[in-house]
């Protein structure tokens, strides 16, 4: 298989300057990275894998270069999940390889709007999870990446400036894996990206959020309209000020509210003794859920979650992307997208 996807390759790059001026070029690069990207999906071997994934992330980071290129929605790439922010600032794309091991290595690219270069950079993710430590406590650089599937990017409003927090899902290995709530934060001056912050709130040490078990339990973690009790747990400090000094019909009423949250199922060992071995950690029925508030994350206890909405990718295959939809460029970014790579 390997000798026909190479033959065909050759094939398409030495006809590449021909074709060039009757296909658009990105249109050529994602025919080539199709054909990569189902070898890396249907190769016998590991090392197969590896060496059709090699060649894809070259030819991709070689592809996110092009002018034009962050408009293109390479929607052939069936088993690569792309995203791009609801500010249109960046798109990720991000990918993994379920080794034999029942390990997973992950792999991606960003590309975002430098303001000071006016032009969109492109930051590879090398994947380190193997190397990490203190997994929930640590900020991490695009080089030191704890590899994620992602596949929502939320967009909040912090004064002047945009804020984002991304979910995720890593594959880890075939005994656990893990959904991820992180902020990420770009250098201003270089392609640089930094995953973790100080975002949630009366949790200091969490620099991201991780939930941790069984892979065969389907887990929810996902942002939506949801309603929770307005009881004093989880009201904010405003809110229980204000309460306070209220008077309510009975003091036995709770209220409800809706809001956007981040919502996600609370966690248990399947049996007491397994506290701690998050092989055997399963939802427990109960949902918890995060609200921005302030610039943070607060912690929301007991959602009422009625017919909450499974997260559409599971754990035992490789998902495939959201629907693509169409891709478009805000004015004050518009000259930059056409001349990106100038």
């Amino acid at each position: 298989m390997f000798k026909k996807i190479a033959v065909i390759l050759l094939i398409c790059f030495s006809f590449f300057c021909v074709r060039a001026q009757d296909k658009d070029v990105l249109a050529i690069y994602e025919d080539s990275l199709s054909i990569l990207m189902y070898g890396v999906a249907n190769a016998k071997t590991d090392n197969e894998k590896l060496n059709y994934n090699e060649k894809l992330c070259t030819l991709l980071e070689e592809a996110l270069v092009q002018p034009k290129s962050y408009t293109y929605p390479f929607d052939s790439l069936k088993y690569m999940v792309r995203l791009v922010s609801p500010d249109n600032s960046f798109r990720i794309f991000t990918w993994y390889i379920r080794l034999r091991t029942g390990e997973c290595e992950h792999f991606g690219f960003i590309q975002v709007f430098n303001e000071e270069k006016r032009k969109y950079s492109v930051i590879p993710l090398i994947d380190k999870t193997k190397d990490l430590q203190n997994l929930e406590s640590t900020v991490y650089d695009n080089e030191h990446w704890f590899g994620a599937l992602y596949y929502k990017i939320i967009v909040n409003k912090d004064g002047t400036k945009n804020s984002y927090t991304l979910l995720g899902w890593n594959g880890s290995d075939k005994y656990i894996s893990r959904k991820i709530i992180e902020p990420i934060v770009f250098d201003e001056h270089r392609p640089k990206a930094y995953f973790g912050g100080n975002v949630f709130l009366k949790m200091r040490k969490n620099k991201r959020f991780i939930l941790q078990y069984n892979p065969n339990a389907v887990t929810t973690l996902q942002y939506e309209e949801q309603a929770y009790p307005m009881n004093k747990q989880n009201l904010s400090p405003a809110d229980r000020s204000k309460s306070k000094n209220s008077k309510t019909k009975s003091q036995n009423e709770v209220k409800m509210k809706k809001d956007k949250l981040i919502v996600f199922d609370y966690l248990v060992p399947e049996v007491p003794i397994f506290e701690g071995m998050y092989q055997h950690y399963v939802p427990s029925g109960q949902i918890d859920g995060f609200i921005y508030e302030n610039g943070r994350w607060r912690l929301i206890q007991n959602i009422d979650a009625r017919n909450p909405k499974k997260n559409k990718y599971h754990d035992e295959y490789v998902p495939l992307p959201p629907k693509n939809k169409q891709l478009y460029t805000p004015k004050d970014h518009k000259k930059a997208a056409d001349s990106t790579a100038h």
